[in-house]
Parts: C-alpha cells; sequence; structure tokens
C-alpha cells in the first residue's frame, strides 16, 4: 500500500513530478494498456487450451476424462 501511494504521489504531486520530470498518462494510453492486457491474456488461454489439447491427443484421449474415471 505504500508502494502505491509513493508511486501515485511521484506522479501526481507537482513538486515531485517535477522533480522525477513524471507526467500522469492520458486517456488513449489507458486504453492501449487495458488492451494489452487483453490481448495477453487472450494468446496465452488460446497457448493453454492448445498445449492441453496437445497432452490429450498425446496420451489417447479424446476428452479430459474418460469413461472409466466418470462411471467411478
Amino acid at each position: 500500500m505504500i508502494e502505491l501511494i509513493g508511486i501515485i504521489s511521484i506522479i501526481h504531486v507537482p513538486y515531485l513530478a517535477d522533480i522525477f520530470n513524471h507526467s500522469p498518462l492520458s486517456a488513449w494510453m489507458w486504453i492501449g494498456l487495458g488492451l494489452n492486457a487483453l490481448v495477453l491474456y487472450s494468446i496465452e488461454w488460446i497457448r493453454k487450451a492448445v498445449v492441453r489439447g496437445y497432452k490429450n491427443v498425446r496420451n489417447g484421449k479424446t476428452s479430459a476424462l474418460s469413461l472409466q474415471e466418470v462411471g467411478q
């Protein structure tokens, strides 16, 4: 919590912002950061699905659980 307060104060307190030469991000930059996070999360989700499917094919399973595992 203290780190977050320090970062926000370095950006938004004029005296500290001048010392560290920082300025707040504009709205279009926040949109870009949000889209970047969404794209990275989606790519990782797709990668995990592909790896999971590859492992199931390699092990000869057609689904996550076989009929024997469900029947027990």
